[in-house]
């Protein structure tokens, strides 16, 4: 049986990929620096924190989250490629970035 997600706000999605492609969907048609509303905005902070439980980080003080752009390497090279992420957002502006297929990887049930 495939693995299931289930979002604060009561959506549950299965399998695992049909989550990543929904993430994938707000994060693409969220403008950069824009804060999410909710109830995505609680889904990804629900998710944040959950990953930190379980990865034994400590999570930020999170109260918000945006769309940011980043500049990653390309493995084997030194090219750079600009990646949309999402980041969690403090109470002070400060921002964060995760990776929200990574931490939904790790807290599918």
């Amino acid at each position: 049986m495939s693995k299931c997600i289930k979002l604060l706000s009561g959506r549950e999605l299965r399998p695992v990929t049909e989550t990543k492609a929904y993430f994938s969907g707000l994060r693409e048609s969220t403008p950069i620096g824009s804060p999410l509303s909710d109830p995505e905005r609680s889904d990804a902070l629900d998710t944040y924190r959950r990953y930190c439980g379980v990865a034994g980080a400590s999570p930020v003080a999170a109260v918000g989250v945006t769309v940011i752009s980043e500049r990653k390497m390309r493995p084997g090279g030194n090219d750079a490629r600009i990646a949309r992420s999402f980041a969690v957002v403090t109470a002070g502006g400060d921002a964060a970035a995760f990776n929200i297929e990574h931490a939904l990887q790790a807290i599918a049930e």
